[in-house]
């Protein structure tokens, strides 16, 4: 049903799973990671949560901010934002997704 939409989902861990906490940083692929999306060459990226993103852009989490990321060469717009995990619910702000969604109606 996603598709219908034009949304994909993907992530940076294919051989572990669990929360955030629960995941080993070297189980990160971002080389696979890059090369999917610019495969696929979706009009724009969302991380949902700022762990995949700061492992990404390769800054502490605590460095970004949610809402449109840095540019990189070759790879669509980037949004950080707040995580929809339960377990995340007290970083939880409907603002960054709405900013988001203006922007996907604009496209």
């Amino acid at each position: 049903m996603l598709a219908e939409y034009g949304i994909g989902l993907t992530d940076m861990v294919k051989t572990a799973s669990g929360s955030d906490a629960e995941l080993p940083r070297d189980a990160d692929d971002v080389a696979g990671f890059l090369a999917r999306i610019r495969r696929v060459r979706p009009g724009m990226v969302a991380f949902n949560g700022k762990r995949a993103a700061a492992i990404f852009y390769d800054v502490p989490s605590g460095g970004l901010v949610y809402g449109r990321g840095v540019d990189r060469a070759d790879f669509p717009p980037a949004w950080v934002l707040p995580s929809t995990s339960g377990a995340a619910s007290g970083a939880w702000r409907a603002e960054p997704w709405h900013l988001l969604a203006q922007a996907v109606a604009m496209r």
